[in-house]
């Protein structure tokens, strides 16, 4: 019985890549509540780069199973805005909620 080849292994949590017969290759990355998302993939490299892409997104506070940025992103975005641009009608009282709200 030929030797199963040796892959080289992710770090745990950030998902892994299942290779299918037909030289394409399945990719799970874990969803927060359990389980993971699947998708089927052309390669092993597509896999790779959308298990990436996912992980990237995960690091940035972005709400993987509801679609959506977390309150933490997305409180961050308008103070970076009003900081970028300091007409942007938002109140002084605003903006200090928000960084009171982030800690």
């Amino acid at each position: 019985m030929p030797k199963r080849k040796q892959r080289q292994r992710r770090t745990p949590g950030t998902g892994y890549i299942t290779p299918l017969a037909d030289g394409r290759a399945k990719a799970h990355y874990p969803k927060p509540g359990g389980g993971y998302f699947v998708k089927r993939c052309d390669s092993a490299e597509s896999a790779a780069q959308w298990l990436a892409e996912l992980a990237k997104r995960d690091a940035d506070d972005y709400d993987l199973t509801g679609g959506q940025q977390t309150l933490k992103a997305w409180l961050n975005k308008w103070i970076k805005l009003q900081e970028d641009d300091p007409d942007l009608d938002l109140k002084a009282k605003t903006i200090a909620d928000y960084r009171y709200k982030l800690g």
